[in-house]
């Protein structure tokens, strides 16, 4: 798999990959091929003194052979993509949510809605967050998506998840996560002093960022647990929060927060547009659904 692309966290995911590789090597033998080729006749052919140019008319067998190969390999990767293609987009396909959050696009925020206990949008009960989409791990999870401007991509690159968002209109998109918060990056245990004395130094900054969990703004705070086993790091400007614990003799990292941006140009705060993807284990889900919804 090529190892640039980002984590994956989806259960369709690895078909993703599997396909965007295959691609990916099909286009690099076709470039060597066509670059080499053009090598040999730059040399081959190239001016010399006293050679006259000759007149070389075309080959049929050539450009048939070429165009049978191009169309083998085009409907070839159609015929692998259409069975992981309908999984992802055709809404027939998609299993039963067990979570379901319409997610409302905007210049420039995602407003995500989430039904009270009723399972009902559009009650009293429902919960609207700005730009925070909480999940549950291992299971399905379905996004009801609509814009109230201009058109928007809603796009998660772990997941391997990306939609248009269209204005006056509603597109279910699904996943299921696959990793939640328990996933930990360790690092040196000798910069927990930073962490005893609520600061983020530079070293303890670039051994974070080092992780793949984001680049931590300037405003970010720490607190500490009573038992002192225990920080954690709340980013005010991107509205992260990750959990540091001292385990085993090192420090560990929990993280659950992954970006959502938008992908489609959608005017001049389009940068700006960012949304969080939190995914919880069961028993976090649980909690924070009992937060917001203490009756349930």
């Amino acid at each position: 798999m090529l190892r640039w692309l980002p984590e994956n966290i989806s259960t369709y995911g690895q078909g993703v990959d599997s396909l965007f590789s295959l691609i990916y090597w099909i286009t690099v033998v076709a470039f060597v091929a066509v670059i080499g080729t053009l090598i040999v006749f730059l040399i081959k052919y190239r001016f010399q003194e006293g050679r006259r140019a000759e007149y070389i008319e075309g080959s049929n067998t050539l450009e048939i052979t070429w165009t049978a190969v191009t169309t083998v390999i085009v409907f070839g990767l159609a015929m692998l993509s259409l069975p992981q293609w309908s999984k992802i987009k055709f809404f027939s396909e998609f299993p039963d949510p067990d979570v379901t959050v319409q997610v409302t696009a905007k210049q420039f925020n995602w407003d995500m809605l989430y039904p009270g206990p009723d399972g009902e949008f559009g009650g009293e009960d429902d919960l609207e967050l700005e730009n925070m989409l909480h999940v549950p791990v291992n299971k399905v999870v379905h996004i009801r998506l609509t814009s109230e401007d201009a058109i928007h991509s809603f796009f998660v690159p772990q997941l391997r998840l990306k939609q248009d968002v269209l204005p006056n209109r509603f597109i279910t998109v699904w996943f299921e996560a696959t990793k939640d918060y328990t996933s930990r990056f360790d690092i040196d245990l000798k910069l927990q002093s930073d962490l005893d004395n609520d600061t983020i130094s530079e070293d303890f900054r670039r051994a974070f960022n080092s992780k793949g969990l984001g680049k931590l703004s300037d405003n970010v705070t720490v607190s500490i647990e009573e038992t002192g086993n225990r920080w954690l790091i709340t980013d005010d400007v991107l509205q992260r929060k990750h959990i540091v614990r001292k385990e085993d003799g090192r420090l560990n990292i929990y993280s659950n927060v992954y970006e959502i941006p938008c992908a489609e140009l959608c005017g001049f705060g389009h940068s700006g547009m960012l949304g969080y993807l939190t995914v919880h284990s069961e028993v976090s889900y649980a909690d924070w659904v009992k937060q917001r919804w203490p009756q349930q």
